[in-house]
């Protein structure tokens, strides 16, 4: 009895610990983009550069992440998960510490493109081992727990940024980061085993993967997840590109207010996400993503009403916390549906997923600021209507 019972807790504490590693390579993306915000107009100073090219740093990392989960993926499917995982780890670790001796705009966003790339492994091969350590349910709660760090983290990411930048210079980041490198490479190399056994790998050439990225191109349900993926994380990436100017622009709270504002929206996609942690026992994922796109629709049509009419400070606070606590009920579900049927060519769905969410993100953020910082009708107007879009594409898909 008490073998048992030890075997279980040893079971539990790996899977913990594994959890652990995942939510880290998971959060290396949205750190990776957001967490040297705060710097840009020093950045902008030590350079000699224009803001529109340190944004273009932006951009460069936002490519390479897209891209790099096309690249990585795949290959997975075919070498395992654990090599690419730690090459891309040494890489980011490498590149991170570049970027922290550039002396150029140049130099940064070409740096910035291979880190990007770099970091998209992580997220990619997280995603691919978790497909194939577990499945059903307790897939579902762990895609769960990555979806509060995958939403947490880009609202956290800035709030980071700027506390170290208290302390050290903009370099610190990136040296921040090389960290945050360094210690997932060491628990990876220490605890984690291959997860993709040899006989389930694919055997193909590049052949073989362009037939498996048109299969999933062609996969009705796949498909419709993972757009439904990509919109609402274009939704969150709107907010997140335009929340700094409606607030501090158009509201005039203080940078300090804005970021208690961000936290706000932390805790309820903390809040989202432990609840589709909970009840995935008690309600089917797609009645939980169906609710989720619900409350995403609703959110956003009542903040579009309320910039319109102009109400205030304080319903808009309230509307855009609905719209974007939604993404803690909408994100694990619809990774986890549309990795349920991939089981053997999980690093290519994933990888697709990631290409979905984060191209469709880049795509719709810069859209955000064209109507300038007077107005937060733009921001509402591509809310609502890439809302609209993820509720589409999820409906078409199940019919």
């Amino acid at each position: 009895m008490s073998q048992s019972l030890t075997r279980a807790d040893h079971k539990q504490s790996l899977m913990l610990l594994f959890i652990f590693i995942f939510a880290g390579l998971s959060a290396i993306g949205p750190l990776t983009i957001d967490m040297y915000l705060p710097a840009f107009p020093i950045m902008t100073l030590e350079l000699e550069t224009s803001t529109a090219l340190i944004q273009l740093s932006l951009t460069a990392c936002l490519l390479g992440l897209g891209i790099g989960q096309v690249i990585v993926g795949p290959l997975s499917d075919r070498m395992g998960r654990r090599k690419p995982l730690i090459f891309s780890l040494i890489l980011y670790v490498i590149v991170s510490i570049l970027c922290a001796t550039v002396m150029s705009i140049a130099a940064l966003v070409i740096l910035r493109f291979i880190q990007g790339m770099a970091g998209a492994a992580g997220m990619v091969l997280s995603r691919a081992s978790i497909r194939d350590l577990y499945d059903g349910v307790q897939m579902t709660k762990i895609f769960a727990m990555l979806a509060l760090i995958m939403g947490i983290a880009p609202i956290v990411a800035p709030l980071m940024g700027g506390i170290l930048l208290e302390f050290v210079s903009w370099q610190g980041i990136f040296i921040a980061l090389a960290g945050l490198g360094i210690l997932l490479l060491v628990l990876i190399i220490t605890t984690l085993d291959e997860t993709l056994p040899s006989e389930q790998r694919s055997t193909g050439g590049y052949k073989s993967t362009f037939q498996t990225l048109l299969s999933l191109f062609t996969d009705r349900s796949f498909m419709g997840y993972s757009l439904a993926l990509g919109f609402s994380s274009g939704a969150m990436f709107a907010y997140i590109s335009g929340s700094s100017f409606v607030f501090q622009d158009i509201y005039h709270v203080t940078p300090l207010t804005y970021g208690i504002i961000f936290a706000l929206n932390a805790v309820g996609i903390m809040l989202t996400s432990s609840l589709t942690a909970k009840y995935t026992e008690r309600f089917s994922e797609k009645t939980l993503l169906q609710f989720g796109l619900l409350c995403l629709i609703i959110g956003a049509a009542l903040f579009f009403i309320v910039t319109l009419v102009d109400v205030g400070l304080i319903a808009t606070i309230i509307t855009l916390f609905l719209t974007i606590s939604s993404v803690g009920f909408i994100f694990p579900t619809t990774q986890s549906l549309a990795m349920k049927s991939q089981s053997k060519n999980a690093g290519s769905a994933s990888a697709l997923m990631g290409l979905f969410q984060f191209g469709i993100g880049g795509l719709i953020a810069p859209l955000v600021g064209l109507g300038g910082s007077e107005t937060a009708i733009p921001m509402a107007i591509i809310i609502f209507v890439i809302s609209l879009l993820a509720l589409f594409v999820h409906s078409a898909s199940n019919r």
